[in-house]
Protein backbone atom coordinates (compact mmCIF):
# COMPACT_ATOMS: atom_id res chain seq x y z
CA UNK A 1 0.00 0.00 0.00
CA UNK A 2 1.53 3.68 -1.04
CA UNK A 3 0.74 6.26 1.51
CA UNK A 4 0.33 9.95 -0.26
CA UNK A 5 3.44 12.13 2.08
CA UNK A 6 0.54 14.71 2.81
CA UNK A 7 -2.30 12.31 4.14
CA UNK A 8 -1.18 11.89 7.54
CA UNK A 9 -0.52 15.36 7.32
CA UNK A 10 -4.02 16.20 6.53
CA UNK A 11 -5.61 13.04 8.39
CA UNK A 12 -4.06 13.25 12.26
CA UNK A 13 -5.51 9.96 13.32
CA UNK A 14 -4.68 8.50 10.77
CA UNK A 15 -0.73 9.42 11.76
CA UNK A 16 -1.87 8.50 14.87
CA UNK A 17 -2.43 4.89 13.92
CA UNK A 18 0.06 4.46 11.51
CA UNK A 19 2.77 5.63 14.57
CA UNK A 20 1.05 3.52 17.22
CA UNK A 21 1.31 0.25 14.86
CA UNK A 22 4.31 0.96 14.81
CA UNK A 23 5.45 1.62 17.54
CA UNK A 24 3.73 -1.67 19.15
CA UNK A 25 5.45 -3.84 16.25
CA UNK A 26 8.81 -2.35 17.69
CA UNK A 27 9.66 0.09 15.24
CA UNK A 28 9.48 3.09 18.07
CA UNK A 29 11.44 4.88 16.17
CA UNK A 30 10.07 4.75 12.97
CA UNK A 31 6.12 5.56 14.93
CA UNK A 32 7.80 8.66 16.90
CA UNK A 33 7.11 11.24 13.62
CA UNK A 34 4.36 10.38 12.69
CA UNK A 35 2.83 10.40 16.13
CA UNK A 36 4.24 13.47 16.51
CA UNK A 37 2.88 15.00 13.91
CA UNK A 38 -0.87 13.83 14.71
CA UNK A 39 0.07 15.67 18.05
CA UNK A 40 0.56 19.00 16.37
CA UNK A 41 -2.18 18.46 13.77
CA UNK A 42 -4.76 18.28 16.63
CA UNK A 43 -3.73 19.88 19.71
CA UNK A 44 -7.29 19.49 21.25
CA UNK A 45 -7.08 15.87 20.96
CA UNK A 46 -5.98 14.50 24.21
CA UNK A 47 -6.10 10.97 23.41
CA UNK A 48 -3.18 11.68 20.57
CA UNK A 49 -1.06 13.40 22.85
CA UNK A 50 -1.54 10.60 25.38
CA UNK A 51 -0.33 8.16 23.08
CA UNK A 52 2.87 9.99 22.27
CA UNK A 53 3.41 10.30 25.99
CA UNK A 54 3.35 6.47 26.30
CA UNK A 55 5.45 5.89 23.32
CA UNK A 56 8.37 7.95 24.79
CA UNK A 57 8.06 6.00 27.76
CA UNK A 58 8.44 3.30 26.07
CA UNK A 59 12.01 5.04 24.61
CA UNK A 60 12.40 5.75 28.32
CA UNK A 61 12.40 9.41 26.82
CA UNK A 62 10.84 10.33 30.74
CA UNK A 63 10.79 14.30 30.43
CA UNK A 64 9.44 14.43 26.98
CA UNK A 65 6.57 11.90 27.87
CA UNK A 66 5.82 14.17 30.95
CA UNK A 67 5.09 17.60 28.69
CA UNK A 68 2.71 15.22 26.16
CA UNK A 69 1.28 13.44 29.22
CA UNK A 70 0.85 17.17 31.00
CA UNK A 71 -0.63 18.28 27.99
CA UNK A 72 -3.17 15.22 27.52
CA UNK A 73 -3.85 16.38 31.03
CA UNK A 74 -4.30 19.69 30.27
CA UNK A 75 -6.67 19.02 27.62
CA UNK A 76 -9.05 16.97 29.88
CA UNK A 77 -8.30 17.45 33.23
CA UNK A 78 -10.17 14.04 33.91
CA UNK A 79 -7.91 11.63 32.01
CA UNK A 80 -7.25 8.91 34.25
CA UNK A 81 -4.87 6.70 32.05
CA UNK A 82 -2.48 10.24 31.28
CA UNK A 83 -2.41 10.85 35.07
CA UNK A 84 -1.12 7.54 35.58
CA UNK A 85 1.09 7.30 33.06
CA UNK A 86 2.49 10.44 34.03
CA UNK A 87 2.91 8.70 37.58
CA UNK A 88 5.10 6.73 35.59
CA UNK A 89 7.38 8.99 34.32
CA UNK A 90 7.86 11.23 37.60
CA UNK A 91 8.33 8.37 39.28
CA UNK A 92 11.24 7.21 36.81
CA UNK A 93 12.84 10.72 36.69
CA UNK A 94 12.89 10.16 40.95
CA UNK A 95 10.45 12.52 41.81
CA UNK A 96 8.35 10.04 44.20
CA UNK A 97 6.35 12.95 45.48
CA UNK A 98 4.62 14.34 42.25
CA UNK A 99 4.38 10.88 40.93
CA UNK A 100 2.13 10.07 44.63
CA UNK A 101 0.10 12.87 43.47
CA UNK A 102 -1.06 12.27 39.96
CA UNK A 103 -1.99 8.85 40.73
CA UNK A 104 -3.65 9.80 43.78
CA UNK A 105 -5.44 12.38 41.56
CA UNK A 106 -6.25 9.46 39.03
CA UNK A 107 -7.50 8.23 42.29
CA UNK A 108 -9.57 11.17 43.49
CA UNK A 109 -11.28 10.79 39.77
CA UNK A 110 -11.86 7.09 39.95
CA UNK A 111 -12.13 4.93 43.06
CA UNK A 112 -12.23 1.64 40.88
CA UNK A 113 -8.77 2.94 38.37
CA UNK A 114 -6.70 -0.38 39.56
CA UNK A 115 -3.77 0.74 37.52
CA UNK A 116 -3.90 3.94 39.24
CA UNK A 117 -3.81 2.21 42.67
CA UNK A 118 -0.72 0.00 41.35
CA UNK A 119 1.29 3.30 40.44
CA UNK A 120 0.87 4.84 43.82
CA UNK A 121 1.90 1.53 45.16
CA UNK A 122 5.20 1.69 43.41
CA UNK A 123 5.55 5.32 44.27
CA UNK A 124 5.09 4.40 48.26
CA UNK A 125 7.59 1.88 47.26
CA UNK A 126 10.21 4.21 46.53
CA UNK A 127 9.91 6.54 49.53
CA UNK A 128 9.83 2.85 51.16
CA UNK A 129 6.41 3.14 52.52
CA UNK A 130 6.16 -0.24 52.17
CA UNK A 131 2.87 -1.06 54.93
CA UNK A 132 1.08 1.97 52.93
CA UNK A 133 2.29 0.35 49.48
CA UNK A 134 0.75 -3.25 50.72
CA UNK A 135 -2.74 -1.57 51.24
CA UNK A 136 -2.94 -0.17 48.38
CA UNK A 137 -2.08 -3.36 46.06
CA UNK A 138 -4.95 -5.31 48.23
CA UNK A 139 -7.25 -2.27 47.18
CA UNK A 140 -6.33 -2.66 43.54
CA UNK A 141 -6.65 -6.49 43.88
CA UNK A 142 -10.25 -5.89 44.88
CA UNK A 143 -10.76 -4.19 41.54
CA UNK A 144 -8.81 -6.33 39.72
CA UNK A 145 -7.90 -9.87 39.08
CA UNK A 146 -4.44 -9.55 38.02
CA UNK A 147 -2.14 -12.07 39.71
CA UNK A 148 0.73 -10.24 39.40
CA UNK A 149 -0.41 -7.46 42.30
CA UNK A 150 -1.41 -10.63 44.35
CA UNK A 151 2.17 -11.70 43.29
CA UNK A 152 3.38 -8.04 44.44
CA UNK A 153 1.55 -8.27 47.68
CA UNK A 154 3.12 -11.56 48.92
CA UNK A 155 6.61 -10.20 47.84
CA UNK A 156 5.95 -7.11 50.04
CA UNK A 157 4.67 -8.95 52.94
CA UNK A 158 7.95 -11.22 52.79
CA UNK A 159 10.26 -8.16 52.74
CA UNK A 160 8.77 -6.75 55.83
CA UNK A 161 8.77 -10.09 57.59
CA UNK A 162 12.48 -10.25 56.51
CA UNK A 163 13.20 -6.83 57.78
CA UNK A 164 10.92 -7.45 61.19
CA UNK A 165 13.35 -10.79 61.64
CA UNK A 166 16.23 -8.69 60.93
CA UNK A 167 15.26 -6.48 63.55
CA UNK A 168 14.38 -8.89 66.04
CA UNK A 169 17.93 -10.78 65.21
CA UNK A 170 20.07 -7.60 65.91
CA UNK A 171 18.07 -7.19 69.27
CA UNK A 172 18.83 -10.90 70.40
CA UNK A 173 21.93 -11.29 72.78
Amino acid sequence: MQIYPDYPQRHPFFAQGIGMALAESGRLEEGLPYLRMAAKSRPKAPVIKYNLGLALLQRNAWREAEEWLREAIATDPDYIRAYVALSTSLRKQGRPEEALEAAGRAIRIDTHAASARVERALALEEFDRVAEAIEEYERAAQITRDPSVEQKILELRRKVRGQRSEVEDQKAP
